[in-house]
C-alpha cells in the first residue's frame, strides 16, 4: 500500500466534499421536481392533503390491499388466549396451567407419593 502524504489526503477530502455537495444539490433538485409533479397532479385531480391521509374508499383496489396488509400485520403474531392457572405450588410463583410438561416441583411431589390434586386451585 503506497504511503500518502498529508497534502494528498487533504486534497482527496476536499474532492470528496465537493462531490458530496454536488450530489446533495442534485438530490434536492430531484425532490423539488417530484414535489412539483405531485402538486400539479393533486391540482388536476382536485385532491388535498386531507384526501391523502383519509381512509381509502371501500370499492378502491388500494383499499382492499391496505386492508389485506393490515390484516396480515395483525395476524403475524399468533394471538392466543391466556390459559388460567389450575395448580399453585408450595412456593411463591410456583404455578401450572395443567398443560405441557409437568413442572419439577409437582413431579417431585408426585414421585414422593403425593397427588397433584393437592395443589389444585379451587378444590
Amino acid at each position: 500500500m503506497p504511503r500518502h502524504s498529508y497534502e494528498s489526503i487533504q486534497a482527496e477530502i476536499a474532492r470528496l466534499q465537493g462531490l458530496a455537495k454536488k450530489l446533495r444539490k442534485q438530490h434536492a433538485a430531484t425532490k423539488q421536481r417530484a414535489r412539483r409533479k405531485v402538486v400539479a397532479l393533486m391540482k388536476k385531480l382536485g385532491l388535498t392533503l386531507g384526501d391523502l391521509t383519509a381512509t381509502p374508499l371501500a370499492g378502491d383496489a388500494s383499499a382492499k390491499s391496505a386492508k389485506t396488509a393490515a390484516k396480515s400485520a395483525t395476524t403475524r403474531k399468533r394471538q392466543t388466549k391466556r390459559v388460567p392457572i389450575k395448580y399453585r405450588g408450595p412456593h411463591r410463583g410456583d404455578t401450572w396451567t395443567g398443560r405441557g410438561r409437568t413442572p419439577r416441583w409437582l413431579a417431585a411431589y408426585i414421585a414422593a407419593g403425593g397427588k397433584k390434586e393437592d395443589y389444585l386451585i379451587g378444590k
